[in-house]
Formats: C-alpha cells, sequence, structure tokens
C-alpha cells in the first residue's frame, strides 16, 4: 500500500524539500487525532446511511465515498507515527489534506442525510 503513495506523490511531481531537523515524524500528534476522529465519524455515518435502504444509489455512493475515505485514513495510521524521509513526509501531508477535504464532504453528507 505505500507504494501506491509514492506512485500517486510521483504523478503530482512534488518538488523535492528539505526537512526540518525537528521534524521527527510524518504527521504531528494534533494531525493524528484528527485521522482518528475522522475513522470514528466516518464509521458512525456509515452506519446512519445503511439504516436507510431508501437511499438507493445515492447511499451507495456516499458508502464508495466514506471507504475511499477510510482507506486513506487507514493509510495514514500506518506512516503517520514512523521516522519521517523527505518523500514519505510530502506523501503524508498530500493524503492528510486529501482526507480532510473528504472528511468536510462526509459532514456535509450526514448532516443532509440526517435531517
Amino acid at each position: 500500500m505505500f507504494k501506491q503513495v509514492k506512485f500517486q506523490k510521483s504523478l503530482l511531481n512534488l518538488p523535492t524539500v528539505s526537512m526540518d531537523r525537528n521534524q521527527e515524524r510524518n504527521l504531528t500528534d494534533i494531525e493524528m487525532t484528527v485521522v482518528r476522529a475522522a475513522v470514528g465519524y466516518i464509521n458512525r455515518g456509515k452506519e446512519l446511511i445503511m439504516r436507510r435502504n431508501y437511499l438507493g444509489p445515492l447511499g451507495q455512493r456516499l458508502l464508495d465515498l466514506f471507504n475511499d475515505a477510510l482507506n486513506i485514513a487507514d493509510l495514514l495510521e500506518n506512516v503517520g507515527t514512523r521516522p519521517a524521509t523527505e518523500n514519505e513526509h510530502l506523501s503524508a501531508m498530500f493524503w492528510y489534506e486529501t482526507l480532510v477535504v473528504y472528511y468536510n464532504k462526509i459532514i456535509e453528507a450526514v448532516e443532509t442525510v440526517l435531517d
């Protein structure tokens, strides 16, 4: 799974930057807390969507989105606390920002479904 991140990073052609000597891990404690909170909220959202059979294809698309976000969170939990290399850090930051975008969209979707 980690090779996929490197592949995605190479597609984006992100520049290599020097790491700050104080940077010890790919993600900070606060970022890892956000990842873990996202996992909890997304799992709860999946439960709510699955209970609403009347959503049909929309419900399935939402579940697919939730699963994509969970895959990103899983990836981040695996690499987030490891010692950072320059490339891993750039990849982790890209995936973290992607997860935050997914997370915000999922919050909106769950709130809409609950209304």
